[in-house]
């Protein structure tokens, strides 16, 4: 199973209560930084659209608009069929991503 399609099977256990989600203490404090909370971050697992995929690590990093700010908002998240974990979030840095959805290059993932 791709990742894609795995996402959008753990969005629906998500969704149902099959499956928990989780924010790490390290993804609210990075997302506070930039002033996002987290109804901003679930909005994001489950509007968000893929950007990059990892697929040794099981994540993706998604993309969507806060609903609220209109900032773009990456949220990285881990799948996995226990508990899906967003481990980061953040807003873009024009500097290192072209749009939100291309990184620049010389910029590392």
């Amino acid at each position: 199973m791709t990742l894609q399609k795995q996402l959008e099977a753990l969005r629906q256990a998500v969704a149902s209560g099959e499956t928990p989600l989780r924010i790490t203490t390290h993804a609210r404090t990075e997302a506070r930084k930039d002033g996002l909370l987290q109804p901003e971050l679930v909005y994001v697992f489950n509007a968000g659209s893929v950007v990059e995929e990892y697929p040794k690590e099981s994540r993706v990093l998604l993309l969507s608009y806060g609903p609220e700010c209109g900032l773009p908002i990456h949220v990285v998240v881990e799948l996995s069929v226990d508990e899906v974990v967003i481990i980061t979030a953040y807003v873009p840095d024009p500097a290192q991503w072209i749009g939100a959805v291309k990184r620049r290059k010389g910029v590392k993932k």
